[in-house]
């Protein structure tokens, strides 16, 4: 894939991952690193092929910037990141835990973009 740099750094390749494959159910992402642990290069290709498609097609999913309510939505990356912050010091203990408040009702009112299981998806 001569352009698979410009792909990894597409939001929406990268939500296009933490959608479930719908053969196997499993996460994309999953599967994708599989893939690349077997060294199973066609593998790989046809993950981006695939996208590519979906993309040229026009079917791919627009994270919603609101849920029902107006409440916002959040995608799993996102709420990873934030995780990864706090983990290097960079969120402090009063903001980390206004966060951890928001997170844990997010996720019980499934407002989370990509997310397995009773979330948005």
């Amino acid at each position: 894939m001569p352009n698979y740099r410009e792909i990894d750094r597409d939001p929406r390749w990268l939500e296009w991952l933490t959608r479930p494959d719908p053969l196997s159910g499993y996460p994309r992402q999953r599967l994708l690193d599989d893939a690349i642990v077997q060294g199973n290069a066609a593998r790989v290709i046809a993950f981006f092929r695939g996208f590519q498609r979906e993309a040229a097609a026009g079917h791919h999913e627009q994270r919603p910037q609101r849920a029902a309510g107006g409440k916002p939505v959040y995608l799993h990356s996102q709420i990873k990141e934030l995780a990864a912050q706090r983990r290097r010091g960079q969120i402090d203990d009063a903001t980390w835990a206004a966060w951890e408040k928001e997170l844990v009702t997010v996720a019980k009112e499934g407002r989370v973009f990509g997310a397995i299981g009773p979330a948005l998806r």
